[in-house]
């Protein structure tokens, strides 16, 4: 009877329309914890970065005292070399730090990215299931 598909095409349009919700609140959520990974990400690369900057200036400041020191004496120029070359280790592994916190945010990212295409499809889904319930 033409109550009965009403009732149906109704039911069918609240599913629909249900899952589009669904799928709309969860790509929110998503978007949201997204937003907070790269936050803090973005604050431990700016952390490292300014630890690099110090760093780099140390060993920039200790190569400059070696030179200093050389004309003044041999012993004391080794004693500056060393501590370039502890600030130049530092820095390097800084850098290796730095590196590793733009790895995992490439790959948070390209993993957020794929969750998200997911959400799309399923929004996709929702909307065909919904636009078929209108024609009936």
């Amino acid at each position: 009877s033409m109550e009965a598909r009403a009732g149906g095409f109704a039911a069918a349009l609240s599913d629909a329309k249900a899952e589009a919700e669904g799928a709309r609140a969860e790509a929110l959520a998503l978007a949201e914890e997204l937003s907070r990974v790269l936050s803090r990400q973005q604050e431990e690369a700016r952390a490292l970065c300014a630890r690099l900057d110090e760093a780099e200036a140390a060993a920039a400041e200790a190569a400059v005292q070696c030179e200093e020191e050389q004309r003044a004496a041999a012993t004391q120029v080794e004693a500056a070399a060393a501590m370039a070359e502890e600030a130049s280790d530092e820095a390097l592994m800084l850098r290796r730090e730095l590196d590793e916190v733009r790895t995992q945010t490439a790959r948070m990212l390209a993993q957020a990215a794929g969750e998200l295409e997911q959400v799309q499809t399923q929004l996709g889904r929702a909307a065909a299931a919904a636009a078929e319930a209108n024609e009936r």
